[in-house]
């Protein structure tokens, strides 16, 4: 079920953000196009759309990194340990993890609350709408989080391979 759940906001972020990418690249090209031929001398708004959607990209990025497992980890250290400080060590990063991300749904959501009533300089809708991906992208990291919790405590195999250093036992 949770996998399910997984595979889905996966399949959502990326049909999400060909759409964002195309919306910005419709953007510029606007916005270049009409600065050369002439025909839109002020389009200030393409450029505030496309950093409010470069926004997005970015924080839908973070969750589809941590889904694929690709975020940035340093493990150098971690491979040469025993196989108990490698469990405890992961699962202590995860829940590490999992602290950070409701912190930053927690006062994501209130500042994107705050900056609801503040409306943006050439686009019609408001500040706040731009940095509720904030808060949307902390909870999509917290279920991914949770279910690679609920498979590593059901499947412990992932820490029963052999340590990269040899000469660890």
């Amino acid at each position: 079920m949770i996998s399910r759940i997984v595979q889905t906001i996966e399949k959502g972020i990326k049909v999400f953000l060909v759409i964002l990418m195309a919306m910005i690249i419709f953007s510029i090209a606007l916005q270049v196009f009409g600065r050369y031929v002439g025909f839109i001398r002020y389009a200030v708004w393409t450029e505030e759309l496309s950093r409010s959607l470069f926004v997005w990209i970015v924080y839908l990025g973070v969750v589809d990194a941590l889904i694929k497992d690709k975020h940035l980890k340093v493990e150098i250290f971690v491979t040469k340990m025993p196989l108990v400080l490698r469990k405890t060590f992961h699962y202590i990063s995860l829940i590490s993890i999992i602290c950070f991300c409701l912190a930053l749904f927690i006062y994501g959501l209130s500042d994107s609350l705050a900056l609801m009533d503040r409306r943006l300089v050439s686009l019609p809708f408001s500040a706040g709408v731009v940095r509720l991906i904030i808060p949307v992208s902390a909870f999509l990291m917290l279920l991914v989080l949770a279910h690679k919790l609920f498979v590593d405590f059901r499947h412990n195999d992932k820490f029963k391979t052999k340590n990269i250093d040899p000469t660890v036992k």
